[in-house]
C-alpha cells in the first residue's frame, strides 16, 4: 500500500478491517474540507459518539444523532452497490 491508499483488492481489505479506519475514510469523503456539519441545522459543533461510530449536534436545539453513511459524499455519483448489481 502506498501514500495514495490500497491499491488492490487484498490490500483495501486489510486496510479497512479496522472499523477506526473507515469511520475516518468515510468523515474524510463526506467533508473533505474537514468542517463536519449537521445535516438538520447545519451547526458545526459536532460530536462523536464512539461507541456506535455516530456523530452527533452539539446544538442544544438540534441534538441530532446522525451517521457518516447518510446522504453521499461531494462528488460521488453512484454507490459502489448500484455499480455492482450494473454489472
Amino acid at each position: 500500500m502506498n501514500e495514495q491508499g490500497p491499491q488492490t483488492l487484498l490490500e483495501a481489505v486489510r486496510h479497512f478491517a479496522d472499523l477506526g479506519v473507515c469511520f475516518r475514510y468515510m468523515v474524510s469523503l463526506k467533508w473533505p474540507d474537514g468542517r463536519i456539519v449537521c445535516p438538520q441545522c447545519g451547526g458545526d459543533k459536532i460530536g462523536n459518539i464512539v461507541t456506535r461510530a455516530m456523530l452527533q449536534c452539539k446544538d442544544k436545539a438540534c441534538r441530532k444523532q446522525f451517521s457518516v453513511k447518510l446522504g453521499k459524499p461531494d462528488g460521488l455519483r453512484l454507490r459502489a452497490g448500484a455499480a455492482l448489481r450494473r454489472h
